[in-house]
């Protein structure tokens, strides 16, 4: 159990690394969908994963918040200044490789006017999905609520 792989394998929850996601949210409130990523498959660590954009938070990121954004940038080329937070996820323990993932929702354009290029030293690829069965998601939400609290950012003013 020494190898880097399972490294995080022996961590209590108050030792685990930070790290943060973006969920990046388009479409909102219309027709709501999210962007995916997929590690490359050669990676060492979460090869081949389908995923937010995110990562381990560096020394100089201001907070999670920042990590999270940064890593975006990083992996799928989206603009911060393009990005709206408007919640937080609680995190989630990865107890094989000893993290402490902080997801951050963040409101972005249709992914289609935005110039997204998947970084290829980290992703494989990226891609939108939409959520045409809201309804049903809101349901699934309101059944989950306990375990995942989160209330939809509000919807955007389109009056100039």
């Amino acid at each position: 159990m020494d190898s880097p792989r399972y490294r995080g394998v022996n961590r209590s929850l108050g030792q685990l690394l930070l790290s943060a996601v973006l969920v990046p949210l388009h479409g909102w409130p219309d027709e709501p969908g999210l962007i995916f990523t997929e590690r490359r498959a050669d990676m060492r660590r979460h090869a081949g994963e389908i995923s937010f954009p995110g990562g381990r938070k560096d020394d100089a990121d201001a907070d999670l918040a920042a990590t999270a954004l940064r890593e975006a940038q990083e992996e799928i080329g989206l603009d911060p200044a393009g990005v709206e937070l408007c919640g937080a996820l609680p995190p989630a323990a990865t107890f094989v490789t000893g993290y402490r993932i902080h997801p951050f929702v963040g409101l972005i354009a249709d992914p289609a006017e935005l110039d997204l290029v998947p970084n290829p030293d980290e992703v494989e690829t990226s891609w939108p999905s939409r959520s045409r069965r809201y309804e049903t998601a809101t349901k699934c939400a309101a059944w989950s609520d306990a375990a995942f609290p989160f209330t939809p950012p509000p919807t955007r003013s389109t009056a100039t």
